[in-house]
């Protein structure tokens, strides 16, 4: 399955799809085993999943929202490079890293 769900991930990002889910956990009564395989899910670069049961909404809205920590990282990552544009740069360090465009792309996904 692993293999699996990392081509068929790998596969719609190069498609451009922008909102790629995961598919839906059936074993409705295991909730820790749900939790474990959304944050693989999310490690794996899946933005959320297909769910068909309620009990499991709030255990996937809770793996798959960026934290309000992760939000203003990401903020404060594109201001510090949108200065360091205006400068004529392309990469910078952030923070102790090298960020570039690949960053940004990412950054301005999730804070969308």
């Amino acid at each position: 399955m692993y293999y699996s769900r990392a081509k068929i991930l790998l596969d719609s990002k190069a498609a451009g799809i922008r909102c790629i889910l995961d598919g839906v956990w059936t074993n409705i009564k295991d909730e820790e085993g749900l939790k474990k395989d959304c944050l693989l899910s999310k490690e794996l670069g899946y933005d959320g999943r297909a769910l068909i049961y309620p009990k499991h909404i709030a255990i996937a809205r809770q793996i798959y929202t960026p934290s309000p920590e992760v939000l203003d990282y990401y903020r404060r990552m594109l201001q510090a490079f949108e200065k360091a544009e205006s400068q004529g740069l392309a990469a910078v360090t952030f923070e102790g890293s090298m960020i570039d465009y690949a960053n940004i792309k990412k950054a301005r996904r999730i804070l969308s």
